[in-house]
């Protein structure tokens, strides 16, 4: 529920608004540099680490940094950072949702960087990891952070320190996905292969049909890792020519249909979809269109329908996936997170890579509704 502070007209659905003053950051910034400066170790310590330290305020705003936060940025002059808060400094696409700014909207209830800080600034050091997707670029950073309290001339202060893990998160997520997949691909051509080698081809006329799909999607999904792994990489080409979007669903339906996450469902493509034509990378677009239609397959139970669709729509190609189920509202906040799953560890790149693809390589935009009676629709549009 979003609360109002009583002190400043500003609202926050989760760490409070206010904010210090220009003159007084000043005034801290000079009592923290001071106090830091009569500690020849401390002084030498925050001069070494590769870590990047922050020292905030009450308020959750930059008071002091490190040499380490001002190489990673570009930015020679510390004043530059003074009285920005985490996602201020990273451009965190949620940091102005709010006039608060960093740590009022409803995403940062979920973020671990705020969530230590506030924990610090009651007395008790938190450790949390946390993801920055950047506004400008849309990169996702991932951190480890720790906020730890102190007092100097009797005020409250955070030592903050923070690490990018993003490689290590991306590499992680990347090998849990790829090997998950492959071995349960790998596990479908063992068992079609053993039948034929058994002899049992003429009780199962469909046999070679069944290795052949196993084993094109086997290549699919090695693919798959392949184009992200470049994407995050920025190494990505895409190869533009022009497409039929009825033709991009009929291969993304014709490909879902017979995978298992389909069995018992209706997957159907809506009557009233338009065949637009316009010019994108095939490819990727195929792999955009069908994460959505797994994820909603996924999502789904037997019985229960899942229609596609597209369409014309203010100056661009809409593709779009709907189903019946309800994302939660923590669900929907996170739903875009590189690491975030509702399908266990290590299992959360459909929606991101289905973002990253988009946005950052076809020139597009993903976005989703979601509610109780309506179910929930995910849109992909593109320039046409």
């Amino acid at each position: 529920m979003m609360t109002s502070n009583n002190t400043s007209n500003k609202t926050t659905y989760f760490a409070p608004a206010e904010r210090t003053g220009k003159e007084q950051i000043e005034s801290e910034r000079k009592t923290v540099a001071e106090y830091i400066l009569k500690d020849p170790f401390a002084r030498k310590i925050l001069g070494s680490v590769m870590e990047v330290v922050l020292i905030l305020d009450r308020n959750r705003q930059v008071v002091f940094t490190n040499e380490a936060l001002h190489k990673l940025l570009g930015v020679k002059e510390d004043r530059a950072f003074l009285g920005l808060r985490l996602g201020e400094l990273f451009k965190c696409v949620h940091a102005d949702e709010m006039m608060g700014g960093c740590g009022t909207s409803e995403h940062c209830r979920m973020c671990g960087a705020v969530i230590a800080i506030l924990s610090a600034q009651e007395g008790k050091p938190r450790s949390e990891e946390c993801t920055i997707v950047q506004r400008d670029t849309n990169n996702a950073i991932d951190l480890a952070v720790s906020a730890v309290p102190f007092d100097v001339g009797g005020e409250r202060y955070t030592l903050f320190i923070m690490l990018d893990i993003s490689d290590q998160k991306r590499r992680e997520a990347m090998e849990r996905i790829f090997f998950h997949d492959v071995m349960n691909i790998s596990g479908v051509i063992s068992g079609l292969s053993e039948m034929l080698q058994l002899g049992k081809a003429d009780k199962f006329p469909d046999l070679g049909k069944r290795i052949f799909k196993a084993t094109r999607r086997l290549i699919e999904e090695i693919d798959m890792q392949r184009s992200l792994t470049l994407a995050e990489m920025g190494e990505l080409q895409p190869r533009v020519e022009h497409i039929h979007a009825q033709q991009i669903l009929k291969d993304s339906v014709d490909a879902y249909s017979s995978h298992p996450v389909a069995n018992g469902k209706k997957l159907d493509v809506d009557a009233s979809s338009e065949d637009v034509e316009f010019d994108s990378d095939a490819i990727l677009l195929n792999r955009v269109i069908g994460n959505m239609i797994k994820n909603a397959l996924e999502a789904s139970e037997k019985g229960e329908q899942i229609k596609v669709g597209c369409r014309r729509k203010d100056g661009a190609v809409e593709f779009w996936v709907h189903n019946d189920a309800v994302m939660s509202k923590d669900v929907q906040i996170q739903v875009f997170r590189r690491s975030y799953t509702t399908k266990g560890k290590g299992r959360g790149l459909g929606t991101y890579g289905m973002k990253l693809l988009s946005e950052r390589y076809l020139k597009g935009q993903v976005d989703f509704e979601s509610s109780k009676g309506k179910g929930t629709t995910f849109f992909a549009r593109y320039p046409a």
